[in-house]
């Protein structure tokens, strides 16, 4: 069973939703322990093709984290609005 470890940044992402975006995301650790690809893949530039990284959505929200097969572990890399998730993503991955 993976573990699930919310990036510091992703901490931070938490505190500024709204309280039931934040309970989903709560909701979403129990799962991804379970099954760390429930997810739908994202497509990566060929540098980080390595990477199993994954969105899960809901309503404008989304929730980006990747899967480290080798160490078993989920990182919970951004959580946000849809407008800007991605960015934040690509960012916190460089």
């Amino acid at each position: 069973m993976p573990s699930v470890r919310l990036v510091g940044a992703a901490r931070r992402d938490l505190k500024q939703l709204p309280r039931d975006i934040v309970e989903w995301v709560l909701e979403l650790i129990d799962k991804l322990e379970k099954d760390p690809f429930i997810g739908e893949r994202l497509r990566l530039p060929p540098s980080l093709r390595n990477l199993y990284c994954f969105k899960l959505r809901r309503g404008d929200y989304r929730l980006v984290y990747c899967y480290v097969p080798a160490r078993d572990t989920v990182y919970i890399i951004a959580v946000g609005h849809r407008d800007t998730i991605y960015e934040k993503f690509r960012r916190r991955l460089e």
